[in-house]
């Protein structure tokens, strides 16, 4: 009978330990569905936008080229000088205009001996072309060896002339500083600057002279090398064969020396002895001064138009397809301080660009941005650099949901989970449109449901929660 009890007990005990394990753990599950964060689904607007860095650039700037190889006389003009369309800005040597017009007579001798030549090479050479030929190679080479001669005696009077002009410049000085102190008379001092001035001045034309002579030089030693092919050709012009290649080659000279003959005259109609401002606007680039010598296609001046300038800017080619004409730009930089200047987009470049930027080599699409006028704007230089907020695509009064409240299911599909009216989970697969900083356009859903702010993983369709809405968080 004892024994009996015994067992009643334990079977007693055990199913309270079962009860209280059922209640422990039906408790323990409450708690896990406790406090889950939710929110209502509301409407709002979503701005997509991208940055990116820029500069600010000259929008009209004109570079003036040199056509040909001039002395400069006169320069009108300094950098930062204000300009008006029309405005001589320098002026060429007369020196200038007849070596161009030389240099056309030159040309049409070429030519008309190049066509004396081929006449000439129709018929077999006799003794006395041979011999007349070879003269004229012998008088060219002595014409080089007396021209050597002179450049280089030229050469070493240039070095003794500068010598001459840095002693007299000392002298000047200390005179200066003599006549500054009272010690040497007004006379005296304006006597040794005319002999400096004087020194220079035959210093520039030695150098002139030294530099005409080695153009002349030059076209010696190609008039010897022609000379030279011209003698080679008439000793051994008996040859039918022979005659028929020279002739060749002589029709091919003559329409060389015609083409350069065509150059020769283009050069000289396109050249004027003043350079006139194309447009109006600011010299923001001189290269050349009084008296030098530039060769032709060298860029001598620039203009721009200072007032007016864009922001140019580089866009990822992920976001061209968002990028539009008139689209507004927010701008930022060191140079406005906490302040921004707004403009809109107007050119977007047809050809992607490989450039190196800070994530390393992308593929970008320049931009061009007109700045509104403004005070702000007022300060922008070219050369700052800046940022943009570009405003790619807006869209108002739409559905959205925090991205935190998003995710993806095992086939890929995005979803939220909706609270139903009896605290139970229902899994709503939903598309995603628009993004914005912490929140993104979702289709599927509407205004008024209650969704799970921030889902967990251990989450299932029909779970019960608790749910708790922010508010009551913050109360």
């Amino acid at each position: 009978m004892k024994k009996k009890r015994i067992i009643a007990v334990v079977v007693v005990i055990a199913l309270v330990a079962a009860v209280i394990f059922v209640v422990s753990a039906a408790g323990a599950a409450n708690a896990a569905t406790s406090h889950i964060a939710v929110e209502s689904i509301v409407r709002d607007t979503i701005v997509n936008t991208v940055t990116s860095r820029g500069e600010v650039a000259l929008l009209n700037t004109e570079t003036i080229f040199s056509n040909a190889l001039a002395e400069i006389e006169y320069v009108y003009i300094e950098r930062n000088d204000m300009v008006r369309e029309g405005d001589v800005l320098l002026r060429f040597t007369e020196r200038s205009l007849e070596r161009l017009e030389n240099r056309v007579r030159e040309a049409e001798l070429a030519l008309r001996s190049a066509e004396i030549n081929l006449a000439d090479s129709r018929m077999p050479a006799g003794e006395t072309t041979i011999e007349s030929s070879r003269l004229a190679v012998m008088q060219t080479e002595q014409d080089i060896v007396n021209l050597e001669t002179t450049i280089e005696t030229q050469r070493r009077d240039l070095e003794r002339l500068q010598t001459r002009i840095a002693d007299q410049q000392r002298i000047y000085d200390s005179n200066r500083a003599l006549f500054e102190l009272g010690a040497v008379s007004q006379d005296t001092l304006d006597n040794l600057e005319r002999a400096l001035r004087d020194l220079r001045d035959e210093f520039e034309n030695f150098e002139n002279s030294l530099a005409r002579n080695e153009l002349s030089l030059d076209a010696l030693r190609q008039t010897l090398s022609h000379r030279e092919s011209l003698y080679s050709e008439t000793r051994t012009r008996t040859d039918m064969q022979e005659v028929q290649n020279l002739i060749a080659q002589r029709q091919i000279s003559v329409e060389q020396a015609r083409m350069r003959l065509n150059d020769a005259r283009r050069e000289l109609e396109d050249f004027s002895l003043e350079v006139i401002a194309p447009m109006s606007g600011t010299i923001t680039m001189l290269s050349v001064s009084r008296g030098e010598t530039i060769i032709a296609d060298r860029p001598i001046i620039e203009i721009s138009d200072v007032e007016n300038f864009v922001v140019r800017m580089d866009v990822n080619e992920r976001n061209a397809a968002g990028l539009a004409i008139g689209q507004d730009v927010e701008i930022t930089g060191a140079v406005l301080g906490r302040l921004s200047v707004y403009g809109e987009i107007t050119r977007i470049g047809s050809i992607a660009e490989q450039r190196q930027t800070a994530n390393g080599m992308e593929r970008v699409i320049p931009i061009e941005v007109k700045v509104h006028p403004s005070a702000e704007a007022d300060v922008l230089r070219p050369g700052f650099s800046l940022d943009g907020r570009i405003t790619l695509e807006v869209k108002e009064n739409i559905v959205v949901v925090p991205i935190l409240a998003t995710m993806r299911d095992r086939d890929g599909d995005t979803f939220v989970f909706v609270v139903r009216y009896d605290n139970a989970l229902e899994q709503r697969v939903i598309t995603l449109g628009l993004y914005a900083d912490m929140t993104v356009e979702a289709i599927g859903i509407y205004e008024g449901e209650v969704i799970v702010s921030q889902p967990t993983l251990d989450m299932y369709e029909g779970m019960i929660i608790n749910p708790l809405n922010p508010a009551d968080i913050e109360a």
